[in-house]
């Protein structure tokens, strides 16, 4: 999935085949994070080859979400910080079963950092994001991630190094 569009279309092809698979299911809420999160976002420099989502789900619901390439593999290994919900953005598509909704750039970036690939870095540097994200914000998040999570300060520290943001500070 190269663009916004594709993500949207995989998405509402799931929404559209969802109640024969599961009528006894509603509503699905979800939070995408990753490259598709990026792409759904609005930022274009990004290629992905699945939508990762953070929330945990019923097997069979996740088998099926699987066969549209969506996983929630990223739920075990994203750190997020306790008011993460509170920055979520809404993906309006005209659902109606899914409610899809994505992390804000300083708990994506947030996101990033916890994992901090070449790939991670990649993606942050090449989509930009960086020029929306609230510093302060930002700081805060990996601050309360770090006391929680062990190594996840290091990499922080990594993060303000290679993109020069203790200047900023």
């Amino acid at each position: 999935m190269n663009t916004k569009q594709e993500v949207m279309e995989n998405l509402q092809m799931v929404d559209e085949y969802m109640p024969a698979m599961f009528p006894e299911l509603k509503k699905l809420s979800f939070v995408v994070t990753g490259g598709a999160s990026f792409l759904l976002k609005g930022y274009t420099n990004k290629v992905t080859l699945d939508i990762d989502s953070i929330t945990e789900m019923d097997e069979s619901v996740l088998s099926f979400l699987e066969s549209f390439s969506i996983n929630n593999a990223a739920s075990e290994v994203t750190p997020l910080s306790s008011s993460y919900t509170e920055r979520l953005t809404k993906i309006r598509g005209g659902f109606g079963v899914l409610d899809v909704s994505v992390l804000g750039n300083e708990d994506l970036v947030a996101s990033k950092i916890g994992r901090l690939s070449e790939d991670d870095l990649r993606d942050i540097e090449d989509t930009g994001i960086m020029e929306d994200v609230d510093f302060s914000l930002l700081t805060a998040i990996c601050e309360e991630i770090s006391e929680k999570i062990p190594g996840y300060g290091h990499k922080w520290n990594y993060f303000k190094n290679y993109f020069q943001l203790n200047e900023v500070a």
